[in-house]
């Protein structure tokens, strides 16, 4: 029944309202209707869901690169936002889908002088961007997502083209420095061979993004 509002008059008894669907990516460019749909499944609700969508992105990307390729902002971005993600297997297949198929198509060997530069602008574009999602993961509670955040950040600097390195760090740099510096003091001292692989790695990123 309705209840009777303070006033005396009858208070509009409340109603859900609709359900809303997964959350969307807010820009899809019209040369990414092929990845369209796994760029939304990347931000669904259900862990399960995000996962297979990384996985299925990684099959895509490896076998189409140069359709993944003009996606390239947007699925970087859909991935990188996985890496602070809640669920273990989520983040690994993310960080699975950055450093084994977004990456090497981006850093792959091109055709053409021109192509390379063009494709060394857009990775340069989109590394404060990059580096602020890496950042808040170097940043998290959750040692795993520290960890693949760094896999992540060691493999974009360590196999880019040497005319885009510098140009990567020095973009990264600011965004990054306070993260690094607070992921290397909260790492503790090695006691197996994990735990030794993961310090060296963020000190190895630190070289590379402050060296």
């Amino acid at each position: 029944r309705s209840a009777r509002s303070a006033s005396g008059g009858r208070r509009r008894r409340w109603r859900p309202g609709p359900r809303l669907g997964p959350p969307q990516p807010q820009c899809v460019p019209n040369s990414c209707h092929g990845f369209a749909p796994l760029l939304g499944q990347l931000a669904h609700h259900s862990a399960k869901q995000r996962t297979a969508a990384c996985d299925g992105a990684r099959e895509i990307t490896t076998a189409h690169g140069d359709e993944a390729w003009r996606c390239f902002a947007p699925l970087l971005d859909g991935a990188a936002r996985l890496i602070n993600d809640d669920d273990g297997a989520t983040r690994r297949a993310a960080s699975k889908l950055i450093r084994d198929a977004i990456l090497p198509t981006a850093y792959g060997p091109t055709d053409a002088v021109a192509d390379e530069q063009a494709r060394c602008a857009a990775i340069v574009a989109a590394a404060p961007l990059f580096a602020a999602r890496l950042g808040a993961a170097l940043s998290s509670f959750d040692a795993g997502c520290r960890k693949e955040a760094c896999g992540v950040l060691e493999a974009l600097i360590k196999n880019a083209p040497d005319a885009c390195r510098r140009k990567l760090a020095a973009a990264a740099a600011k965004t990054l420095r306070a993260p690094l510096v607070n992921a290397v003091r909260v790492a503790g001292p090695p006691k197996d061979h994990e735990a030794d692989a993961y310090r060296a790695s963020l000190l190895r990123c630190c070289a590379s993004v402050f060296l």
